[in-house]
């Protein structure tokens, strides 16, 4: 049986497969099909982290970090153990301790005592305001009902707890009664208007809103609004008197 002889060259190597050698062996009739299968070039870029070269030692294995194996999507949980937590005490051992001294914790606040705030201990003033009337006077409204309505010698005399401001009106655009200006025990204000032939009007100082009052319905005051009686303006101001 014939048997072809390998070609080496000088070193004892096999000689490189080149396109003049596939050539040559063509023309002697020694070669029917030939398939070139291209040499992948190794150069140090491509070569993998796990590579040495030759010639090199080491005493530690490479890690191959491009060809690890993927991550876990759903990792096994690590055992928590008292070097965890600080001063090395257990969760367990800790929510243990935390139910021996809650009833400690408990009777010292139940004997604490109470933290008096400065707003407790100070003596509030209720808020004291007056009436501006057109002709510049200042009328204190120190009772809890003050009646607005035309001057005239038929004028209601003021209740108790009540009374009276009389305006001087030649147009007679008031009525004898107008409206009732009432001051609660924390000294806020509010205006009922009584029925009165022209109506009352509030204007807020500070959206500047108009809000004609209905009878029977308390309309909130406030110092700076400005109440319309009839052709009368009256303005309510905050008085330290």
């Amino acid at each position: 049986m014939f048997r072809r002889r390998k070609r080496t060259d000088s070193a004892g190597d096999p000689a490189p497969v080149t396109a003049e050698t596939i050539a040559r062996e063509r023309e002697r009739g020694m070669l029917s099909r030939v398939t070139v299968v291209p040499r992948a070039v190794i150069t140090p870029a491509s070569m993998p982290t796990f590579w040495i070269p030759r010639g090199e030692t080491t005493t530690t294995p490479p890690v191959a970090t491009s060809l690890s194996a993927p991550q876990s999507a759903h990792p096994v949980p690590r055992v928590r153990t008292p070097a965890d937590d600080p001063g090395g005490i257990s969760p367990v051992d800790r929510a243990a301790r935390a139910a021996r001294a809650a009833p400690e914790n408990a009777a010292i606040t139940a004997t604490a005592p109470p933290v008096d705030s400065d707003v407790e201990l100070t003596t509030h003033i209720p808020r004291r305001y007056a009436l501006e009337l057109p002709d510049g006077r200042l009328v204190p409204l120190d009772e809890p009902h003050t009646v607005i309505g035309r001057a005239s010698h038929a004028s209601p005399p003021g209740q108790a707890g009540t009374s009276v401001i009389g305006i001087v009106d030649p147009t007679r655009s008031l009525s004898r009664s107008h409206a009732r200006v009432d001051r609660d025990a924390s000294g806020r204000l509010s205006v009922h208007d009584l029925d009165s032939g022209n109506g009352t009007v509030v204007v807020s100082a500070r959206t500047g809103h108009v809000h004609e009052c209905i009878p029977g319905t308390p309309v909130p005051l406030a110092a700076g609004d400005v109440l319309s009686l009839g052709h009368h303006e009256i303005r309510v101001r905050r008085h330290r008197g």
